[in-house]
Parts: structure tokens; C-alpha cells; sequence
């Protein structure tokens, strides 16, 4: 709701993608620019972030040894970012058409929790990324 009350106060006509565009493209709603937009929250963050799909994919992340094991490190937002541009590109395969695409990232204690309206400095940091030209 928060990301869609954002749209809407940007003046950019955001409109719900359909249930199967969502389950099966990851794309939660559209901008009046025809912009596929993924929403994710964040429990634990108090940072709001809008990042383009990932342009390339690289599993499987960094890999680091701690004591005797080896770990392997792809920050959540990368794997989502990455898994958005696999799901976007086989969409535009399909739809043969272009599709630029962002995943943002908004906490839940920078929102309202009952209207779900976002607070005055997210809609200004979306501002940012979205102002039309």
C-alpha cells in the first residue's frame, strides 16, 4: 500500500499489476511509464531504497572462509535484485517488449501502519529517482 500511496502522491498513475504478472513475474504493480515495480519490505532496516533490476546475474555471491567453513555472502538485495532481472527479462520475452524495473525497499516503521502511507521522506527520496522530466 505504502509504495502505491508513493506513486499516487508522485502524480504517476500507478496501477496493480495482475495476480499472475505478480506470482509468476515479480512485478507488483506498473508506473504510468509502463516501469515494473517489485516491493519488499524491511523489518530490521530503517533505510529506504530504490534500485534498477540487477544487470547481471552473479551467483554465488562472494564466498569467504570463517574458521573451518566457507561461506558464500549475496546481500538479500542483491539476490532480489538479480532474481527481479531473471523475471523481467523471461516477461519481455514473452510480452516482446522492453521493461525497465525497480525493487524498493521501504521499512515498516517509516510507514503508517494503518493507512499505509508512507512517511514525507520516502515520498521525497522517490521523488528523486521517479520526477518526471
Amino acid at each position: 500500500a505504502a509504495i502505491y500511496l508513493l506513486f499516487d502522491e508522485l502524480g504517476r498513475h500507478p496501477r496493480l499489476s495482475h495476480p499472475k504478472e505478480d506470482a509468476f513475474n515479480a512485478i507488483d504493480l506498473w508506473t504510468d511509464d509502463h516501469q515494473a515495480i517489485q516491493v519488499k519490505g524491511a523489518p530490521k532496516s530503517e533505510t529506504f531504497e530504490v534500485v534498477p533490476a540487477a544487470d547481471t546475474i552473479a551467483f554465488p555471491g562472494i564466498a569467504f572462509a570463517d574458521g573451518q567453513k566457507t561461506k558464500h555472502y549475496n546481500s538479500y538485495i542483491t539476490a532480489e535484485r538479480q532474481y527481479l532481472r531473471a523475471k523481467l527479462d523471461h516477461y519481455a520475452k514473452a510480452t516482446n517488449q522492453e521493461i525497465e524495473g525497480y525493487l524498493m525497499v521501504i521499512p515498516r516503521n517509516r510507514r503508517d501502519q494503518v493507512t499505509g502511507a508512507p512517511d514525507a521522506s520516502i515520498v521525497e527520496a522517490a521523488r528523486g529517482v521517479f520526477a518526471k522530466d
